[in-house]
């Protein structure tokens, strides 16, 4: 009880038997003599045989939650201690305490600190502050919680208090319930490949130590990955926000493909203030993988000599290719996959000998180190005209018609040289505008044949409509007609 015995207010108690004697004379539990107006005391008894108080003290100008331990003789364990940890100007009222487990104890009351009203707790275990207060009720301005009243029920902790959150309706009693059950170490709980990415990074994800969860119980964690001799590596640290999860980009020492997994093993510590304490997780263990395909091939040129087809395209661009593959069909829009590559290659250019007499097209794709292959290349055509073990070379200029005419989505245009000469082969829209520059500059002499796919000088889709393609070499130019149907 507070007492005015002494000319102002102090908390007094007395203790008795379990007969209900008396067991000593009253004593005092507050311990500051500038007149701090300490009001409002509760108590609780421990499990050890001794009991707590605490109250409401003014001795440092404004409303904080007091404190005061008693052995099992009710003799005073230490001094007086501050419950709160707020040291601005909010004031603390109407302490409630619940006694746990092994002489631990929490005490919950109402906080004015930053300006609102919430309910704080601050667990004890035991006797000894476990990180610092935190917040019992949500954050919402419209609500005046007051007169905390808590109990615990094995490791749960059960608070309940007034509140009027709800407009218009008075004050009613809410509560929470609280989980005390702690787990120091971080939890991990997945470890996933970087999506849309080259590879050679994962994401670790973990739950937070129950010591994050109290206040600063936890300042940081550390990352550590496996390497290859099986040495425990640190990747970096992460603050410690009081958040319930986090998650961290780790690197790792190999990507997983086609060939097999390559698994990336990973744990998470969580460290306290002082460095020598700290909890490890469990190890967990994830791969990565590389998502990104590489660009597809360009510049895929055809050159016959006789009855052997020599491609030619342009370097990768990639800096993890791996190789090329090579396909060939007998139609132009033949599907790669069902036919299957005729040849991997790992520098640009591909000799396909002994061809029979007939047509052929061809298309390339670009695989890199982890097994992902790109898009095919545009498909270019050639053709054996005879067997006879030389080339084979037209005697005019001519330009042929494309096939298939009408077209959706590529064109074949074929034309004859019967010499070197330099030439262009354009294509142009209805009004005159030059739409694409399928071919410029020397050409051997021979059967040539390129393919359109409807795109313009900057690899943009034309709309459907008629086109022209031009052939212009010294002493010859002609013209035909394309319709592109979509």
């Amino acid at each position: 009880w507070y007492d005015y015995r002494n000319g102002d207010a102090d908390i007094y108690a007395q203790r008795y038997d379990a007969g209900g004697t008396t067991a000593g004379a009253n004593f005092r539990v507050d311990d500051d003599a500038s007149g701090s107006y300490p009001f409002g005391p509760t108590v609780a008894s421990l499990s050890g045989g001794g009991f707590v108080v605490a109250w409401n003290d003014h001795r440092n100008g404004n409303y904080d939650i007091y404190a005061q331990r008693y052995d099992a003789t009710a003799t005073s364990i230490e001094a007086n201690f501050r419950i709160n940890d707020d040291t601005a100007d909010g004031d603390q009222f109407s302490p409630s305490i619940a006694a746990l487990s092994g002489d631990g104890f929490v005490v919950t009351w109402r906080d004015y600190r930053n300006g609102d009203r919430n309910i704080y707790a601050q667990r004890y275990e035991p006797g000894t502050a476990l990180a610092g207060n935190f917040r019992l009720t949500n954050p919402d301005e419209e609500s005046r919680p007051s007169w905390p009243a808590t109990v615990s029920a094995g490791d749960h902790l059960f608070t309940a208090w007034y509140d009027d959150r709800v407009p218009g309706q008075g004050f009613d009693i809410f509560a929470n319930l609280l989980d005390l059950t702690l787990n120091n170490s971080a939890e991990l709980r997945s470890i996933t490949d970087v999506p849309a990415d080259q590879g050679r990074w994962v994401h670790v994800s973990w739950r937070a130590s129950d010591l994050d969860w109290w206040a600063a119980g936890i300042t940081q964690y550390g990352v550590w990955e496996q390497d290859l001799a099986g040495t425990w590596v640190s990747l970096g640290n992460v603050p410690a926000t009081q958040d319930t999860a986090y998650i961290y980009k780790a690197s790792t020492y190999g990507d997983s493909t086609v060939n097999g997994l390559v698994w990336s093993h990973f744990m998470v510590t969580a460290h306290r203030t002082d460095p020598a304490v700290f909890y490890l997780s469990a190890v967990d263990s994830g791969y990565s993988v590389d998502n990104i395909a590489p660009a597809a091939p360009t510049g895929l040129v055809a050159k016959m000599d006789g009855t052997s087809a020599h491609l030619d395209w342009s370097n990768p661009v990639d800096a993890d290719f791996g190789y090329f593959r090579v396909y060939r069909g007998t139609s132009i829009d033949f599907d790669p996959q069902t036919v299957g590559a005729i040849g991997e290659v790992i520098t640009p250019g591909y000799s396909d000998a002994n061809l029979a007499l007939g047509d052929y097209f061809y298309r390339i794709s670009a695989v890199d180190a982890n097994g992902n292959e790109s898009l095919y290349s545009d498909v270019i055509s050639t053709s054996v005209l005879d067997l006879d073990g030389g080339p084979a070379l037209p005697e005019v200029f001519a330009l042929h018609h494309n096939y298939p005419n009408p077209f959706n989505p590529a064109t074949t245009i074929r034309f004859d040289l019967p010499e070197a000469v330099e030439l262009y082969l354009t294509v142009y829209d209805m009004m005159g505008r030059e739409v694409a520059r399928l071919a410029e500059g020397e050409l051997t002499a021979g059967f040539h044949q390129v393919i359109w796919g409807a795109r313009d000088e900057r690899g943009r889709s034309v709309p459907s409509g008629v086109y022209f393609a031009r052939l212009t070499a010294p002493g010859f130019v002609r013209t035909i007609k394309m319709v592109l149907l979509k």
